[in-house]
């Protein structure tokens, strides 16, 4: 059965930001504390490595895996983790099987290094990728 939390308990996982409503999360997001928590955390393991037991540099990867995992129907060892979307794309692109033709479509105005990881991996000899703009802005949820 699923726990219900009152607006009181969860506006303590946050902290306060008394003279202002802020909304640009897109730019600059808020922190939890319990985030703000594991990355002090992570921040002391990484001070000296040396030190620490590698058990302790698995142990995140292994509860984060796990539980997308659940989420989404899939086995942990079937998540990957990466530094970030670049690095996320650059794994998809490398393995994905392109065929001649396939092309990479971006949204107008934006410039990613994940578009280079995606013409990188997709020429092969005789085989170009077409990275080419949408006609029109991409919106999600529209």
């Amino acid at each position: 059965m699923a726990t219900t939390q009152s607006a009181a308990d969860w506006q303590k996982q946050w902290f306060e930001i008394a003279d202002a409503i802020y909304l640009n999360t897109a730019a600059h997001a808020a922190i939890p504390r319990v985030a703000l928590h594991a990355v002090q955390t992570s921040i002391e393991a990484n001070k000296s490595p040396h030190h620490m037991d590698d058990a302790v540099f698995f142990e995140a990867p292994s509860r984060i895996r796990a539980s997308l995992s659940k989420m989404i129907g899939a086995k942990p060892e079937e998540i990957p983790l990466t530094t970030g979307a670049s690095s996320g794309v650059a794994a998809v692109a490398h393995f994905l099987r392109w065929k001649p033709g396939d092309e990479v479509i971006t949204a107008q105005g934006r410039i990613s290094t994940a578009i280079c990881h995606l013409e990188t991996h997709g020429r092969t000899p005789g085989r170009e990728i077409e990275n080419r703009r949408a006609a029109r802005p991409l919106h999600h949820g529209r």
